[in-house]
């Protein structure tokens, strides 16, 4: 019912959606009069209220448009009937094409236009209600520039000797790169394979992937010339972009896994890769995809046997993005201490997806380094990591809440967080871990809340249209409590 309080909102503050089915019928609000449309069974943009007022006229809106969607939208199916909680909540995936189509094209509008926290709830009801399939191609380039659009001054990845780069810079910086990846051949849809250390050019060429609409396939940079063989070959790549100092060997294996183009880039913005897009103007064209495109390929952790890729969508990176950025309250002035590897789930999407989304600056260090940690814990806000970064700050005897007084979250994954760690942790700082769990195949699945018991050696609840089971070796759902 919360939730679709704040649904209730879209509808008040953009345009009243109700079914022609409803000829006639009259919603009479305090101060509001609400009538349905006489042109048919569609539904219908009414009006756009031009005046998107302040937060306390939103929080109104919210109010007024909830009850305007609930009694429309249930006396739709089966008349005017009480609903529980629950069961107006399973309806909402349920919403026709054209509502979807609504919020999304909401969800693109610039910050400039919508205010900050509106603009949260907007994009979040998006993706945790609605199917997003259903809607037309994006440009998930365009989906992350649109929240820091406005923001283009704002410090991004603040790297260690001082290095700092703004949002503006990297946007500069991935058109460039764009304009690289055309120069060498690639085109939507074509598969980029990328073993290069964490740097912001990095983070550039994997952004200048997503606005041409290529698939992006990072590799483990301590993969050897064998293995890397194995995924040259299996993922069939037109561009090879790997170290500098890996370029004599490694374009060899490209040559003879299928004929990869093989150009470099350097942690220092140096390499024939960077070099190329020097000598050519930005390219700022954005190539749209549908939901369904395959966005990028990363490769398993091969536990079970060889490597497989695992290729993710559009709408699945968008989705679990705003999926998380709202399930853990990323808010203005928030700072990300970033140590993971670029190469996982976790660093790539988890991390840089939630704050570009939230325009956050990034503490971007090249690995984990325990004293360099605790040295910037001060000036972050968050932090997310695996188990490991957590018990090597415990090793440290004079670890405690002092170096954490600013801290609002911090987030584990990609490995099992002992009982043990979680309350030590919580005793020396103050602060309970959040732990999630999610696969390299779906992204994030489930997360202990924000706000509410976060339960020490589990991994919490499933994300927001997310659905799980628990089933025995053969595939039999068990029951709770089995």
């Amino acid at each position: 019912a919360h939730q679709f309080h704040l649904l209730g909102c879209i509808f008040e503050q953009f345009g009243y959606l109700v079914p022609g089915h409803l000829c006639g019928q009259l919603y009479c609000l305090p101060g509001e009069i609400y009538h349905s449309s006489e042109q048919g069974a569609d539904w219908r943009i009414h009006q756009v209220i031009q005046d998107r007022g302040s937060v306390l006229s939103l929080y109104l809106r919210f109010v007024r448009g909830f009850l305007v969607f609930t009694t429309a939208f249930l006396s739709h199916r089966d008349g005017p009937v009480k609903r529980t909680s629950t069961s107006i909540y399973k309806e909402s995936n349920r919403l026709v094409v054209s509502y979807q189509t609504l919020l999304l094209s909401l969800c693109m509008m610039s910050d400039s236009r919508l205010p900050w926290a509106y603009k949260r709830v907007s994009i979040g009801m998006i993706y945790t209600h609605c199917h997003v399939g259903a809607v037309g191609p994006l440009n998930l380039y365009k989906f992350f520039r649109d929240r820091f659009e406005a923001r283009l001054d704002q410090p991004f990845l603040l790297s260690t000797g001082g290095s700092r780069h703004s949002y503006g810079d990297i946007d500069r910086l991935s058109a460039g790169f764009a304009a690289a990846l055309v120069e060498a051949g690639v085109n939507s849809g074509d598969r980029v394979v990328v073993q290069v250390d964490k740097s912001p050019g990095a983070v550039a060429l994997y952004l200048a992937c997503l606005r041409i609409g290529a698939v992006y396939v990072p590799l483990n940079t301590a993969y050897t010339a064998a293995e890397v063989s194995y995924f040259l070959g299996d993922a069939a790549p037109v561009l090879f972009v790997c170290r500098p100092g890996s370029a004599a060997q490694l374009s060899r294996v490209a040559d003879q896994t299928g004929g990869a183009t093989t150009l470099t880039l350097g942690d220092s913005l140096d390499g024939s890769f960077a070099d190329l897009a020097q000598k050519l103007p930005t390219f700022n064209e954005l190539t749209s995809l549908d939901p369904g495109d395959v966005t990028a390929i990363l490769y398993t952790s091969g536990t079970t046997g060889r490597s497989k890729g695992a290729m993710l969508t559009l709408e699945n990176l968008a989705s679990n993005a705003i999926t998380l950025h709202e399930y853990w309250g990323f808010r203005p002035g928030d700072v990300l201490l970033h140590a993971l590897p670029m190469f996982h789930v976790h660093g790539l999407f988890v991390a840089l997806h939630c704050a570009m989304l939230n325009a956050s600056s990034v503490i971007f260090l090249p690995k984990f380094d325990v004293d360099e940690v605790r040295e910037l814990l001060p000036d972050a806000t968050v932090m997310m990591g695996v188990p490991t970064f957590y018990t090597r700050l415990l090793d440290c005897k004079d670890f405690g809440r002092d170096e954490c007084r600013h801290m609002r979250l911090f987030i584990s994954g990609s490995a099992p967080l002992t009982v043990h760690t979680f309350e030590e942790f919580e005793q020396r700082t103050g602060h309970k871990i959040l732990e999630r769990y999610g696969m390299t195949e779906t992204n994030m699945i489930t997360s202990n809340p924000l706000d509410g018991e976060r339960v020490a050696g589990t991994v919490g609840y499933a994300l927001p249209g997310i659905e799980i089971r628990v089933a025995d070796e053969t595939g039999k759902p068990l029951p709770p409590g089995t």
